[in-house]
């Protein structure tokens, strides 16, 4: 799975943004290095974008720490260095930043900066997974689906696959069809699973 990143999804106010910043706000700080590692309303600087992260991250501000770690794993405006991402990460989500928590399931998952550690994957992901984020969820469920990290639990695998699709996870839509055409963790259920099939194929707002 793909890291994911806390993003600003729109330019705020520069001056007023730069005058928080400059009073130690760790919001307008970490703002002002997503603005600078996206190019939005500045010239793109990611030796910036970290300088204002890690100003932000200092002051224990998780979605930071987040962005550090980001950074340090794809190498922008530093060497890549999984090991410091893992850091990074793992103190965002011992914050309960769910995308951290996200994060490091899948670095855990992966072997990525971390020994890898199907257990601890599934630990992280379910915390994730509960404040819901939807790829956490589907993790879970297939988690459950395959016994890794975990037992393996069809019924457990249903209903995180559900909650995912329920938020249009292509992957998770798919998955729980195939559960349902099988009725395994609960009843067979061929109209559902169809649906569900050319959701995943097609999204297009499926609802249940």
């Amino acid at each position: 799975m793909s890291p994911i990143a806390a993003q600003t999804p729109v330019t705020p106010d520069l001056p007023a943004l730069k005058s928080r910043a400059d009073a130690g706000d760790p919001e307008a700080l970490n703002e002002l290095g997503n603005l600078y590692a996206n190019g939005r309303g500045v010239a793109r600087n990611d030796g910036e974008a970290i300088r204002f992260y890690a100003q932000a991250a200092d002051r224990n501000y998780a979605p930071a720490l987040l962005n550090l770690g980001m950074m340090h794993e794809l190498g922008r405006g530093v060497a890549a260095d999984s090991t410091k991402a893992f850091a990074f990460y793992r103190k965002s989500a011992e914050l309960g930043f769910a995308l951290a928590q996200f994060n490091v399931g899948n670095m855990y998952g992966r072997g990525l900066g971390v020994k890898i550690d199907a257990f601890e994957s599934v630990l992280w992901f379910r915390q994730a997974a509960e404040q819901g984020v939807a790829e956490a969820q589907f993790n879970l469920g297939l988690a459950y689906d395959t016994g890794r990290g975990v037992g393996a639990d069809a019924k457990q695998a249903r209903q995180w696959y559900r909650l995912a699709a329920e938020q249009g996870y292509p992957r998770a839509q798919y998955n729980l069809a195939v559960l349902l055409e099988e009725g395994k963790g609960g009843a067979k259920d061929d109209p559902l699973a169809a649906r569900l099939y050319l959701a995943a194929a097609e999204p297009r707002g499926f609802q249940f």
